[in-house]
């Protein structure tokens, strides 16, 4: 591909406009329309030899990206709030219906004031992270749930009142951390979760928990490799256990190894009847 573009040294590598390009085709947050003005900005960043390669080989799937027009003025609400320390309000759509009767929202279409944190994404959906108005912990929301979401005039409570942030403070933690326990996004505590791992897994395990967790190649076979994490032991983590189709295997503590016993005999029974 060519060196510069408009006299000037290019920005980007054809790769990297690839990668990116392949982010948005596959992000089901992102309206079809958003997703398609997105990748053909990512394109207008390339020389014209980076323009004709894309169009090869970047597959695009409008049906992948399921999301509203909607989602894009969540968005600018929530980080509007953020920036200026206010408070968000909405109404939660826990059931996911396409068009929700007021009964039908969480608590009957109660109305949540949030003070916002974060905006982060995980598992394809974005989440936001905050505190409600008479809980001090940290609260999770997919923000395609939410509904009538607002910017208020009322301020939000400073990140470091929360119980959350000051325990995760206490444990030389941070919000990295935070995510890395949280799978599947539900509140809630942790705890220290022993794995036996195939090696072909270690990539997959350092995705998920980053570098700074300890792995431990497992004496007389070189086959596996055994760690721990600090973990929300719930059905996210289970289920992202079976994921492995046997990979890794919990080794501890017993009431974890318990649980998941008991999940997959759930999941079993449904194929039973």
């Amino acid at each position: 591909c060519g060196k510069y573009m408009n006299g000037k040294q290019k920005v980007f590598e054809g790769y990297q406009l690839k990668m990116l390009a392949d982010a948005v085709t596959s992000a089901r947050f992102l309206s079809a329309d958003d997703a398609k003005k997105l990748i053909d900005s990512i394109m207008s960043l390339g020389t014209i030899a980076d323009k004709e390669l894309l169009k090869k080989v970047v597959i695009r799937d409008e049906s992948l990206n399921v999301a509203t027009n909607q989602e894009k003025y969540k968005f600018n609400h929530i980080l509007e709030a953020i920036c200026e320390g206010k408070q968000i309000s909405f109404q939660y759509n826990d059931k996911y219906l396409t068009k929700p009767e007021p009964e039908d929202l969480s608590n009957k279409g109660r109305i949540y004031y949030v003070s916002p944190y974060y905006l982060v994404v995980r598992n394809n959906n974005y989440y936001l992270i905050g505190c409600t108005e008479k809980h001090s912990d940290f609260s999770h929301y997919r923000v395609s749930r939410m509904v009538d979401v607002c910017k208020t005039d009322l301020k939000a409570k400073d990140i470091t009142d929360s119980e959350t942030d000051k325990n995760l403070a206490r444990e030389g933690k941070n919000i990295r951390d935070y995510l890395r326990e949280h799978i599947n996004m539900r509140y809630g505590a942790t705890q220290l979760v022993s794995l036996h791992c195939r090696q072909k897994c270690r990539l997959d395990i350092l995705a998920r928990f980053g570098n700074r967790i300890n792995m431990y190649d497992c004496p007389g076979d070189k086959e596996y490799f055994s760690t721990s994490v600090d973990v929300q032991s719930d059905a996210g983590f289970l289920g992202w256990v079976a994921g492995f189709d046997g990979d890794v295997i919990i080794a501890g503590p017993d009431s974890v190894r318990t649980a998941y016993r008991e999940y997959l005999q759930k999941q079993l029974e449904l194929y039973n009847s």
